[in-house]
């Protein structure tokens, strides 16, 4: 007689027998698949290796020191056959390995300013049955950059992290994988910005992560740059003060005081080298220049109304002697220390000769300067 009771519990032992064999812990099925594993032996004579990048912060770009200071992770992919299993060996699909038990490759961060803490991050390998291994990497990078400061601060500097082998017969470890670096949990910096999308280049045993940050100038404008502007065209205003007043010296003097400061400030944030120079900072130069220029003019000019003016500077300012002062006549001899014109006669003449000279250049220099920067 058909016995259901005996047939339902003979059927739920058929099934509970397979899942108990096949059911593994991680370290159980790693002890298996690991107990002939070599680790420093590679999988293959040629190793393919895909690599897919992510960028989640740009702490800093040190103008001083030239170098990148950013956070990402890193995912390299490959296939080991050694460490295939099928389904009746074990009911996981994928597995968590201590990465110095499996064989990995030997990568450094080639342009590296600071440590290999990007290459030391990954503690566990996710190997699936298939013998696929996923390598996750990720933390802060720091690499060096040279700085292009020539724009400065309308600059945008290109930047590359290049990670590489440094051991082994690199010519047959080859990267692959997408150009473009994911950018989805990606944070902004305050002082750059992407400006184009970041790219990679796949070489023989190495990979370049190219990145371009084109700096934010609201902040150089309204501190650095638009004081500059205002200084430079302030020194023209200088021969507009009465003489009489005693403040003319005195205030090209301050102007140029005010340079030096901008000058030293400028200074403490670019670089020290030759290589580039900013082209901002020659411009500050050459108001410092001016500025020298004016102080000096000043100087002279009333260093010269001591004595009555030459003729030359009579010719600049066309002042007609005749017109100005009364001839006086004795023997048919002309008194020429009367006909000559004294400097009350001809200083606003000169004054606004030397404002009009000084504004033209500060204008034609600064609307240069400013073209070349933003261009």
């Amino acid at each position: 007689m058909f016995n259901v009771r005996k047939v339902t519990l003979l059927a739920c032992m058929l099934q509970v027998i397979p899942w108990s064999i096949g059911f593994k812990s991680d370290g159980e099925v790693a002890d298996i698949i690991l107990k002939d594993y070599k680790a420093h032996h590679k999988p293959s004579d040629v190793l393919y290796i895909n690599v897919q990048a992510g960028l989640l912060s740009v702490q800093e770009l040190d103008n001083k020191k030239q170098f990148l200071s950013c956070t990402m992770w890193m995912i390299l992919s490959w296939n080991d056959q050694r460490l295939v299993w099928n389904a009746s060996f074990s009911s996981r699909k994928s597995i968590l390995v201590d990465s110095n038990k499996l064989w990995k490759p030997e990568l450094i961060i080639g342009n590296s300013a600071k440590g290999q803490e990007l290459m030391h991050s990954g503690g566990s390998l996710l190997v699936t049955g298939y013998g696929n291994i996923q390598w996750l990497l990720a933390g802060p990078v720091q690499t060096r950059c040279r700085i292009n400061i020539y724009k400065f601060p309308f600059d945008t500097q290109t930047c590359e992290i290049t990670v590489m082998g440094w051991f082994g017969n690199n010519s047959k470890i080859h990267f692959f994988g997408d150009t473009d670096v994911d950018m989805d949990d990606f944070e902004e910096n305050s002082e750059f910005e992407i400006s184009h999308d970041i790219g990679r280049g796949y070489n023989e045993g190495r990979v370049s992560i190219t990145i371009n940050l084109k700096r934010r100038p609201l902040f150089y404008i309204f501190t650095i740059l638009l004081p500059v502007v205002l200084l430079h065209f302030l020194n023209s205003f200088v021969f507009l003060l009465p003489s009489q007043s005693g403040e003319k010296t005195s205030m090209a003097v301050s102007i140029l005081l005010s340079f030096q400061l901008f000058l030293s400030i400028i200074r403490d944030s670019l670089p020290e080298n030759s290589l580039t120079v900013s082209l901002f900072s020659l411009y500050v130069s050459l108001a410092n220049a001016t500025s020298v220029i004016v102080v000096v003019v000043n100087i002279l000019l009333l260093k010269m109304k001591e004595t009555p003016p030459p003729k030359w500077i009579l010719r600049l300012c066309k002042t007609d002697s005749d017109s100005n002062n009364v001839g006086v006549v004795n023997d048919n001899i002309v008194d020429e220390e009367v006909k000559r014109p004294h400097w009350a006669d001809i200083e606003i003449k000169l004054n606004k000769i030397c404002f009009l000279s000084f504004l033209v250049f500060s204008i034609g220099v600064t609307a240069v300067v400013l073209g070349m920067l933003t261009r």
